[in-house]
């Protein structure tokens, strides 16, 4: 909008905050594995705070307090609900709500053969000269295969279905995945089960103890299968369960794309210049690829890069060289034997990347203050992942903050 743009946006919530709604009913199936109709966008358990100090992630011109879209007496790692009122106070701020069409389903966005894009939803149609796809990477659930898992008896479950721990008071609980969710949920869950083993290959020299504690969280390294309805196998040793939980990520999915537009083999989702622009397509674009990085902030940058390309201000490479820079980037990751799901894993290099992006476009770089934060909360959310919400940091981004701890959370 402040290139210029006549902008329109889609959104299948009825209130924004995007994934960050919360529906405290998951989907019928426990695993995801639903039809349209029962679908549920929303990953959030209702304990859940940010992994991420409010002042990092925070858009550059609205921060996170009174002064912005936020509060100063909220916690430093806010609880979703007030992620969700800063994100509703950013679109109105910024005259963004007469712009969404709240409650619509994209079902189809066709390119014509004018280079323009039709978008078809429940109600309507309508063209534009381009297209921004910004429909994240956490609805569709990831589901590893893992021999036996059909014949368990017991429940199995994503975590994108968790919302409480009550539901696993008494059992035995294996959870699959050592991402922040693992990390939480495992938490959670062992304050009622009779056990709780959480496995990942980070843990992957480590066997499933052979008396489980309850209370305890026991690390394990990643399960070889099922050996019988109740049965988890780890090589040798072998442990009873009464429920699986795979907290192992989502898919990237765009089904409202037809065949041919960009391809999804493992995850990999190209071919995308920058991970940003289609290189075959070079009006149609997508924002929020990259994961591993502070959302709010990345996302911001990478909607200032298309602006700049696409009002003129700066300029893309031709087709042939947008494709060539991403078949180097394969053989770039080939060679270094990154796996393909992990090509938009950024993590460490996201700030690096958000400077080849203001660089390429004649952009302010991103202020030097979020780098150093970043690593900060990184390393004591590494070190220290039961407490680290609780745990003050030296560094402080412009913004107010009265207390990093705290348990009032308003009702979803």
């Amino acid at each position: 909008m402040d290139a210029g743009f006549d902008v329109t946006l889609y959104e299948q919530q009825r209130r924004p905050g995007g994934v960050w709604v919360y529906d405290a009913e998951p989907e019928t199936d426990p695993l995801g594995r639903t039809d349209p109709s029962d679908f549920r966008h929303a990953a959030l358990y209702a304990s859940l705070h940010t992994n991420l100090p409010r002042d990092l992630m925070a858009f550059e011109c609205f921060t996170f307090d009174t002064a912005g879209g936020g509060d100063d007496a909220w916690p430093r790692y806010p609880h979703h609900t007030q992620v969700q009122i800063y994100l509703a106070r950013f679109a109105d701020h910024f005259d963004l709500t007469p712009r969404i069409r709240y409650g619509t389903l994209v079902e189809a966005l066709v390119p014509g053969s004018d280079g323009r894009w039709t978008v078809h939803t429940s109600e309507a149609r309508a063209t534009f000269d381009a297209a921004i796809v910004c429909n994240g990477h956490y609805a569709r659930p990831r589901i590893p295969p893992l021999p036996g898992a059909d014949e368990f008896a017991g429940l199995r479950m994503h975590s994108k279905s968790y919302r409480e721990p009550e539901l696993f008071r008494g059992m035995r609980v294996a959870l699959w995945g050592a991402a922040a969710s693992g990390v939480d949920i495992s938490r959670e869950i062992s304050g009622v089960a009779a056990a709780t083993y959480w496995c990942g290959d980070r843990f992957e020299d480590r066997a499933p103890p052979r008396e489980a504690e309850p209370g305890k969280v026991h690390t394990c390294r990643s399960p070889d299968g099922f050996s019988d309805e109740r049965t988890l196998t780890f090589g040798e040793e072998r442990v009873e369960i009464d429920a699986f939980v795979y907290c192992t990520g989502y898919h990237y999915t765009f089904a409202f794309l037809e065949p041919g537009v960009l391809e999804v083999n493992d995850n990999h989702v190209g071919p995308l210049y920058r991970d940003i622009v289609s290189a075959t397509h070079p009006n149609l674009a997508f924002i929020g690829i990259p994961y591993l990085v502070i959302p709010f902030p990345l996302c911001e940058v990478q909607a200032h890069y298309l602006a700049e390309m696409w009002r003129g201000a700066a300029r893309l490479p031709e087709r042939d060289a947008m494709l060539a820079w991403c078949r180097e980037r394969e053989q770039n990751n080939i060679r270094s034997g990154v796996k393909l799901r992990h090509y938009h894993r950024l993590a460490e290099a996201q700030f690096d990347y958000m400077r080849t992006l203001t660089g390429e476009a004649g952009l302010p770089e991103p202020p030097g203050w979020r780098e150093a934060l970043a690593d900060e909360a990184n390393k004591l959310r590494t070190a220290r992942p039961e407490v680290f919400r609780s745990v003050d940091l030296p560094h402080l981004g412009p913004t107010v903050i009265a207390r990093t701890s705290g348990q009032d959370v308003p009702d979803p």
